[in-house]
């Protein structure tokens, strides 16, 4: 019996993958290689203490979108810092919201991560385990 032939549906399911797999490899590619670890330092954080306060003074609403999608990213991307940005958002913005901000961005992070993994692996994932 012959193979069906292949569902043109599949095939743009297949180009989504990989760009959705690019965008995440770009990604981390990016931050090493724009220096993002250089970046994610206690020495930088002191060194931009005082401007980050006052930025953070002047436009809490936006500092907080900007907190909110830098550590959702990070957690998204998988890229290291966690710690440093977990103390950064506490900084910034105090023990409370700083808290809430990281347990949210981290959360959604995560989901994105795990989505976005499970949309790429899962058909391998039931072939090799069917």
């Amino acid at each position: 019996m012959a193979d069906p032939a292949p569902d043109p549906a599949s095939r743009g399911n297949l180009w989504l993958k990989v760009a959705l797999l690019a965008v995440f490899v770009g990604g981390v590619a990016a931050f090493f290689a724009l220096g993002g670890q250089n970046y994610l330092t206690l020495d930088t954080i002191k060194a931009n203490r005082d401007a980050l306060l006052r930025f953070t003074e002047a436009n809490f609403v936006t500092a907080l979108a900007i907190g909110f999608l830098v550590y959702a990213g990070a957690v998204a991307f998988s890229l290291p810092g966690g710690l440093i940005l977990s103390l950064t958002m506490g900084f910034v913005f105090g023990r409370w919201v700083g808290t809430a901000l990281v347990v949210v961005a981290a959360t959604l992070g995560a989901v994105i991560v795990f989505l976005a993994a499970r949309y790429i692996f899962a058909d391998a994932a039931r072939r090799r385990l069917g």
